[in-house]
């Protein structure tokens, strides 16, 4: 597995090397000492059903998706029918329209506003927010092509962005550009997790109900949807590569455009057969 990480690092984003090398350390540590070409099926699948009991199914799958990785390219022959962990549908809280008012609200600093704002209208990732640099904007419109990240070293370095949906050009509302005018250099000056940390505290004065700093790009996602916006825009403003992500966000439709929605389809259903019943009397 050293092996194969090493021969990903020029290619793989820091972060992600970060992580293998995380797993490596302390995940399926009893395959770790064994020969490739003496791990077995059913070796991995005991492996693999130890970590399901104190770990997330996704997380489980993870593991195993680096494992396998492994015999991909040094086994060949060697093909992986490992039963995993049931997957488990994420919940989402997606703020609302007035979620967000009252969020910003509570937004006494500027970096964080920035921020909040271009993940919510955006909608843009930490990452990239926080390796957005003045240069990046020209004729208000943004061009997403960096990311700030933390690599092996837990230092935070600027790398290209993940996938090739992340590159993109979004065009910005003009109040953000406002609160951009004038700035040289990196737009904010915070790094991906100080902007957690200080979401956290935001989100918490507020007194809404918890979300996370990412489901601001998931409001932004459903509200689109809900105004009837093509999904192909949507995933190209957000840098989504699939639909996957959206239609988890879509199951989990904001509640007062929910509402809003099924009162027209009532309004409509209840004139249909209030109509027909008039013609029975």
């Amino acid at each position: 597995m050293d092996l194969y990480i090493e021969s990903r690092s020029s290619v793989l984003s820091p972060a992600t090397i970060r992580e293998y090398k995380r797993s490596r350390r302390r995940d399926l540590q009893e395959l770790m000492n064994l020969s490739i070409y003496d791990i077995t099926q059913e070796i991995i699948q005991i492996a693999i059903n130890k970590e399901a009991c104190s770990h997330s199914p996704k997380t489980v799958r993870n593991m195993h998706g680096l494992l396998s990785a492994v015999p991909n390219v040094y086994r060949p022959e060697f093909h992986l029918n490992t039963s995993l962990p049931q997957k488990v549908k994420p919940k989402f809280y997606i703020p609302t329209d007035d979620d967000v008012k009252i969020l910003l609200q509570h937004v006494n600093d500027e970096e964080m506003m920035i921020a909040i704002l271009l993940a919510a209208f955006g909608p843009m990732r930490r990452s990239g927010i926080c390796a957005l640099e003045s240069t990046d904007i020209k004729d208000k419109i943004i061009h997403v092509e960096n990311a700030l990240v933390m690599d092996e070293n837990k230092k935070w370095v600027t790398k290209k962005t993940k996938s090739f949906a992340g590159d993109r050009f979004i065009p910005l509302p003009d109040f953000i550009l406002e609160k951009i005018k004038g700035k040289k250099g990196r737009i904010i000056q915070i790094n991906p997790s100080q902007v957690s940390d200080r979401f956290i505290d935001i989100q918490r004065a507020s007194g809404l109900p918890h979300f996370r700093f990412h489901d601001l790009r998931h409001y932004c996602a459903s509200i689109q949807h809900a105004m009837g916006i093509p999904d192909a825009y949507i995933m190209q403003r957000g840098g989504w590569g699939s639909d996957a992500v959206l239609k988890q966000v879509y199951r989990h439709a904001l509640s007062d455009q929910e509402i809003k929605m099924n009162n027209i389809a009532n309004t409509h259903f209840s004139g249909i057969m209030q109509h027909d019943m008039q013609h029975k009397k």
